[in-house]
């Protein structure tokens, strides 16, 4: 099974370095696993041109790393989602790799359970998994972040999608071992 890590962290702070480095390191092993940190990456935000859509089909005009970026996560079986949570929503560096995925849509719109989305433009889209990082635990927020993940699973057609929580007060030993659950669950994907 193909792995696309879209590491949106931002690498400020310690615990979140330590968490890529634990998750990468209990997934060590998955053929196709790829980490990609955003914020090292070179990624203009989405221009709400629809060049992609009218004029280079399936193709960012955009030539940066966000292209290149749309592409694996189309050809990757399961995309793994990392960020913080804050307002309930992904950081602003996993926001704007996020907006550059829009390609892989096309322009034209299909009603789903009495919804308007875009309709695809593949056969076949990654499963959806997001990573959100919280301090402690909050139900509300919680709350938010899943709704905001399913919603989003339906405009990517991820076939299934799963978030998980990790919470940065927790002792180290507490994160070791909900690393490791998130860590048996990709394990636990058929390839």
């Amino acid at each position: 099974m193909s792995i696309l890590v879209l590491n949106g962290l931002n690498g400020i702070n310690n615990i979140y370095n330590n968490i890529v480095e634990k998750l990468v390191t209990g997934m060590k092993g998955r053929p196709g696993l790829e980490v990609i940190d955003l914020k090292d990456k070179e990624i203009a935000p989405c221009r709400g041109c629809f060049a992609c859509w009218v004029k280079t089909p399936g193709i960012c005009i955009i030539d940066d790393e966000g292209r290149e970026i749309a592409k694996k996560v189309i050809n990757s079986e399961l995309l793994i989602l990392l960020t913080p949570v804050i307002f309930g929503g992904v950081s602003s560096t996993l926001k704007r790799g996020i907006d550059r995925l829009i390609p892989n849509l096309l322009p034209h719109f299909r009603k789903t359970n009495g919804e308007i989305h875009h309709k695809a433009r593949y056969e076949k889209y990654p499963e959806l998994m997001a990573v959100g990082l919280l301090e402690k635990k909050d139900d509300e927020v919680e709350g938010i972040f899943s709704q905001l993940l399913a919603r989003m699973a339906i405009n990517m057609y991820s076939p299934v999608h799963k978030t998980f929580f990790l919470y940065t007060n927790d002792s180290a030993e507490d994160l070791d071992k909900a690393v490791n659950r998130i860590c048996l669950e990709v394990g636990g994907r058929s390839e």
